[in-house]
């Protein structure tokens, strides 16, 4: 029983990732760049990887968008309030966030 709950749990895992990885893909496929100002950013929790979660409001296009997401940590200093930060833009519920390396 308990082999198959870790099948179970391996499976459901690749299909979030492929699920994840189509999505990006057709945000850069398909989305446009815009400038995002970042209106309010702050730190939700950390894991031992070095990401932060970070809960968000943006300022696109006249509009804001509040969302929640993990980035590594050593990200955090491009997202501060009063920032612009790129974004591959479809709609308010498909963007992805293009950090300067």
């Amino acid at each position: 029983m308990g082999i198959l709950m870790v099948i179970l749990a391996l499976a459901i895992l690749m299909i979030y990732v492929y699920i994840d990885k189509k999505n990006h893909d057709k945000i850069m496929r398909e989305g446009r760049p815009v400038m995002a100002m970042i209106e309010h950013a702050s730190p939700v929790s950390a894991d031992d990887s070095g990401n932060t979660t970070i809960a968000y409001t943006l300022k696109v296009e006249g509009r804001r968008i509040y969302g929640k997401t993990k980035i590594n940590t050593f990200y955090a200093p491009q997202f501060q309030p009063g920032m612009e930060i790129e974004i591959m833009y479809i709609d308010d519920g498909s963007y992805s966030f293009l950090f300067k390396r």
